[in-house]
């Protein structure tokens, strides 16, 4: 994942199984997936959503969906690619109160933004806690 090598994805997701896509990693206990957004590997993203849809859903151990990793780091291309898939994304809390338009305004992403206020992120500028 982090290669960005879509086809070594693919062939490891028919050796393994789509169970491998639900296995933890690193720092916050990300899962390949969430991995691909922070890097913003978009490839890399489309073949995991392709064969397993429900990673949308993932979160790390911070409650923290894909959305917010690639708002993090700025992802343009992830963040539109996420938004366009489920726009509802936006509206994910983490635990610690953090939306992905928290996350992107306080790294600087304003180009991040654009398209995070457009779908209403405006309104998560508030943290919960």
């Amino acid at each position: 994942v982090r290669d960005n090598d879509e086809e070594s994805v693919r062939l490891l997701i028919a050796k393994e199984g789509k169970d491998i896509l639900d296995k933890r990693y690193g720092y916050a206990a990300r899962t390949p997936f969430l991995l691909a957004a922070e890097e913003g590997h978009v490839g890399v993203m489309k073949v995991i959503h392709e064969r397993k849809p429900d990673v949308l859903k993932q979160t790390d151990e911070y409650g923290e969906n894909a959305l917010h990793w690639a708002a993090e780091y700025g992802r343009l291309a992830a963040v539109n690619q996420l938004l366009s898939w489920d726009p509802k994304l936006i509206d994910a809390r983490g635990k610690r109160g953090n939306t992905p338009f928290i996350m992107a305004a306080g790294n600087g992403h304003v180009d991040v933004l654009e398209p995070m206020y457009a779908e209403g992120g405006e309104k998560l500028l508030t943290q919960t806690n």
